[in-house]
């Protein structure tokens, strides 16, 4: 009989078994595919017998691969490939006569054909498990210690299969030691000991599911190297099912921790371990400047140096501030400490002399505070406060030198920040609280022509603490309902208050301007009320300009043009800082919704100091009269500066009714009620 009809035989029973695999049969698609595979294999396994024939084991082995790799690419399972093996190698049994195959060269290819398929296999699990891991890392990355994590467990799978390919047979015993790898030594460090703090039993598991990956791995080349090709394939499956939940378990863990950084920073430092061995330092830089992005990068760049030290440091960016905590358990621990005050002391230099003409000194300063001083009295809310607090002091500290860097240990302020931290929280309480009951006063904020006649009132939101009946500041408050998401709500007590005090508003000024914070326009709650407000507002002839940050439009152009129809102007508020667009501006100003442009404040506070900011100011000026609108300038806090103003607009040849001021030296904000007294006992 032909041998080549009788292979295709073969391999008909071969695909016939195949075929009822569930799995193998997803793949096997069409009756051609199959025959073209069959007709293929039958030619292709008549040339292998023959270099059996001739002893030509290693070119047999090559051919045998390729067929295995042929199936792994197929999706068919390796229950089913081990099966059909068998099978395959007991027809070939029954026509061993007809092909001329003697009983030792059937061994030989059944095999061969094992030895061929655990490698294909197990390979293909392992590239693929690669290959989706790096993906995986490109989008759950958050920090360094995320991509340590995920880099370290495509390490160990590449180590492994070089192993199994048996290329670097020298590794090997690292990779059957889950308490020597790379990964473990970051596990028990001081970083993953925050992150993971308050899921403990979830770090028991993925401790449990790492050293099983471990000892699967030792069983998987004991068993290729002892020809067991079942146990093989079966055992490296099991490490890529041992990996992939290793995996989600980090994930849910390291976005837990991303999610409340402050919270579990807090719980942390509270605990018998955080108190006995944590100490702080913050870095802080300038935020307000075009290289700050840079100066960020070359502290991480700092602190990565020391990133596998472990037992000594964790880093990580909070709420726009580098944390450093540090554990003074760790060996040589004040050595390292001043190793990298020291770090930080060069790096400052280096930022001088490569940024000289851009950066102000301090160019860096750093906090130290060690946190065992904190009490266990405290409760989670006063620390996360109390790191709040220091990260304030920090930024607002006064430089004591001329120095590049300013180093300031907090550690003897502690009865002092705490006293602060009380405060902070007790007006935290108070503000949520009068927010809660909608008990905010409207203070107005005059804003004149040239010749000091008024155009218009600024309403700004106060409030009262009831027990002292002082107001609390502006920016604490402020800050309180943006961590606590509360800005709609904010806005919406400001806009229903306006309405209700709209007829004597109306006396003070005929322009309303009403401030709109970002994200208050996608609550609709606050949209709801600035369309009765808009409409209020005409019937009442008020002039009602929205005060909406650039960021504000850009985020809100759909809501923005859903507005477009109803009758208000748009006033560009803190126009010139960040990266201000012309461009947007220009567009609003053709549609005649923008009407007014506010300089911001800090443009026109450092024109008396700056020939740059007196050409900002005056490029600003310009652009807005060119396109028909109003120009304000905030923050005119003393003659100086008004006289500057003048001076430098009076050569541009502009109406001055198109030229506006707004500042503490003009008028200070009142309660619109006082502002309403003093205009009624004027005009008596």
């Amino acid at each position: 009989m032909d041998t080549l009809k009788l292979l295709k035989e073969i391999f008909t029973e071969f695909y016939t078994l195949l075929l009822d695999d569930e799995h193998s049969a997803d793949f096997l698609t069409s009756f051609l595919q199959i025959k073209t595979l069959l007709d293929k294999q039958a030619q292709v396994l008549k040339e292998t017998l023959q270099r059996i024939k001739n002893r030509e084991y290693e070119k047999a082995k090559e051919d045998f691969y390729r067929i295995a790799k042929r199936h792994y690419e197929l999706g068919i399972s390796p229950k089913a490939m081990f099966d059909a093996i068998n099978l395959y190698t007991e027809l070939l049994k029954e026509k061993a006569p007809l092909l001329n195959l003697k009983g030792f060269e059937i061994a030989l290819i059944k095999n061969l054909l094992l030895e061929t398929t655990a490698k294909v296999y197990t390979k293909g699990y392992l590239e693929d498990a690669i290959s989706f891991l790096q993906k995986e890392r490109e989008f759950r990355i958050s920090n360094a210690y995320d991509d340590y994590f995920y880099t370290s467990i495509v390490s160990h799978l590449e180590k492994l299969k070089k192993a199994l390919e048996g290329k670097e047979s020298s590794i090997n015993f690292n990779l059957f030691l889950h308490t020597n790898c790379d990964l473990i030594k970051y596990l028990k460090g001081i970083g993953f000991q925050i992150i993971s703090f308050g899921v403990e039993r979830e770090v028991l598991e993925l401790k449990a599911l790492h050293r099983l990956v471990h000892l699967y791995s030792k069983d998987l080349i004991s068993y290729l190297r002892g020809k067991r090709y079942k146990e093989t394939v079966y055992t490296v499956s099991n490490i890529i099912d041992n990996v992939y939940k290793l995996l989600h378990l980090y994930s849910n863990i390291s976005l837990r921790w991303r999610e409340g950084k402050r919270e579990i920073v807090a719980s942390y430092t509270l605990s018998r371990k955080g108190k006995r061995n944590l100490y702080l330092l913050v870095a802080e830089y300038r935020k307000d400047i075009k290289i700050s992005q840079n100066i960020k990068e070359e502290i991480l760049a700092l602190l990565k140096r020391y990133f596998k030290d472990f037992r000594f440091i964790f880093f990580e960016e909070i709420d726009g501030s580098v944390n450093i905590f540090l554990n003074k358990d760790a060996p040589d621990f004040e050595i390292k400490l001043n190793h990298l005050i020291e770090d930080f002391k060069k790096l400052s230099e280096r930022l001088w002399s490569k940024y000289v003409s851009l950066i102000d000194k301090p160019i860096l300063k750093i906090a130290k505070f060690d946190l065992d001083r904190l009490t266990s009295s405290l409760s989670e809310e006063e620390v996360t406060e109390f790191y709040k607090e220091i990260e304030r002091r920090l930024k607002m500290a006064a430089s004591q030198t001329q120095g590049l860097i300013e180093v300031i240990d907090f550690t003897p302020l502690t009865e002092e920040i705490l006293s602060a931290v009380r405060q902070t929280l007790d007006i935290k309480r108070i503000s949520l609280q009068q927010l809660k009951k909608e008990n905010v006063d409207l203070f107005v904020h005059k804003i004149f022509n040239l010749t000091r006649e008024t155009f218009g009132i600024e309403i700004l939101g106060r409030i009262k603490n009831p027990a002292t009946d002082t107001y609390i500041p502006a920016g604490k408050f402020i800050k309180i309902f943006e961590e606590n998401n509360l800005m709609g709500e904010f806005d919406e007590a400001i806009i229903k208050n306006v309405r209700k005090a709209l007829s004597d508003l109306k006396k003070i000024a005929p322009n309303l301007f009403v401030n709109i914070y970002p994200t208050s326009l996608t609550y609709e709650p606050v949209v709801k009320e600035l369309i009765k407000l808009i409409g209020e507002c005409e019937k009442e002839n008020v002039n009602l300009f929205l005060e909406l940050t650039e960021y504000a439009i850009i985020s809100n152009k759909e809501i923005l043009k859903e507005l477009e129809s109803e009758k208000f102007a748009i006033a560009f508020d803190d126009f010139g800082t960040g990266y201000t667009n012309y461009e947007i501006i220009g567009e609003l100003g053709d549609s005649k919704k923008a009407k007014v442009v506010k300089i911001d404040g800090s443009i026109v506070r450092n024109m008396l100091s700056s020939k740059v900011y007196e050409s900002i100011l005056e490029s600003i000026t310009l652009f807005a009269c060119k396109i028909g609108m109003k120009t304000v300038y905030e923050f005119v806090e003393n003659e100086e500066i008004l006289n500057r103003i003048k001076e430098v607009v009076s050569p541009l040849g502009i109406e001055p009714q198109n030229l506006l001021l707004q500042g503490y030296y003009l008028h200070k904000p009142t309660h619109y009620k006082e502002e309403l007294k003093t205009l009624t006992s004027q005009k008596g």
